[in-house]
């Protein structure tokens, strides 16, 4: 059974990383892939998985529409995407479950603690979609909403030169984008503890808690879809081009060897399934 299990595992990591490679280098295929079912080595009980469907999830068309409404907003106007955006007071916006504050210049998002051990890629993604079988968090958010939060703050994304399958090269950022300070909060005997989101990562080179600055490297779109929606992929340990937030520095493919990338920090994280707040802030604020 051990032998099985194993083996099932190698396939889904093979076939995940091709289809990175796909997807990086070329975008347009996005809305053509089949939704991948369950992974193995889930943290607990089967994974409910739900698809992006544009027709039930209000969403972006392209980075024009998303910039050209971005302004709108910044601008004073009224909101060019009622359905998304809404102001709720001074200063004050709902995007969904995302709430941004433009006078304190913060982006809030509820979720949860999704993982208390084990090897990590991510440290959130999109509950419901995202690798929750690699990932310490599992927001509750649409992915295209926290980018746009982003962009409101001001925040400039990166940009990354595509890959080429042919000569085996990888994709790279080009512009990392601008840095960002993460923070997670939750409620403890009637208090709030708020720690930098690093804390409760753990880097196996160095045998520290994680000490990393993250950047606001940006998805991408293909096909009228914005990649982060499709994959569920919000902060990456290393690097991901699907997710909004990536780790500056590469620490290594966690699968190759013990010394290489994250893993949860036990003796930092709450419990299994504790309610959380993400809240993300510029850097030289």
């Amino acid at each position: 059974m051990r032998h099985e299990i194993n083996v099932r595992f190698i396939l889904c990591m093979i076939t995940g990383c091709l289809s990175l490679a796909l997807l990086v280098s070329n975008p347009g295929v996005l809305m053509a892939q089949a939704p991948p079912g369950p992974p193995p080595g889930a943290p607990r009980g089967p994974r409910e998985y739900v698809p992006y469907d544009p027709a039930k999830e209000p969403a972006f068309k392209g980075e024009q529409e998303l910039r050209k409404g971005a302004d709108a907003l910044r601008s004073g106007g009224d909101s060019p995407f009622p359905q998304i955006v809404k102001k709720v007071g001074p200063d004050l916006f709902e995007l969904g479950t995302t709430t941004l504050d433009l006078k304190a210049r913060r982006v809030t998002v509820p979720g949860r603690i999704n993982m208390v051990n084990g090897i990590i890629e991510y440290l959130a993604v999109m509950d419901k979609r995202g690798k929750l079988h690699e990932s310490l968090l599992a927001l509750d958010v649409q992915p295209s909403f926290m980018h746009l939060a982003l962009i409101l703050l001001g925040l400039e994304p990166g940009e990354f030169t595509p890959g080429d399958p042919a000569t085996r090269k990888p994709p790279a950022f080009s512009k990392w984008g601008d840095a960002v300070l993460l923070w997670v909060e939750w409620g403890r005997e009637g208090k709030t503890e708020r720690i930098p989101a690093a804390t409760l990562m753990f880097n196996r080179a160095t045998q520290k808690p994680g000490d990393t600055e993250w950047r606001f490297t940006g998805s991408v779109f293909g096909r009228g879809a914005f990649a982060a929606d499709v994959t569920g992929s919000l902060i990456a340990t290393w690097p991901d081009f699907r997710a909004i937030i990536n780790a500056a520095a590469d620490v290594g493919n966690p699968y190759r060897g013990a010394n290489a990338g994250f893993e949860v920090n036990g003796r930092a994280v709450p419990p299994l399934d504790t309610p959380i707040r993400l809240v993300i802030e510029p850097a030289g604020k």
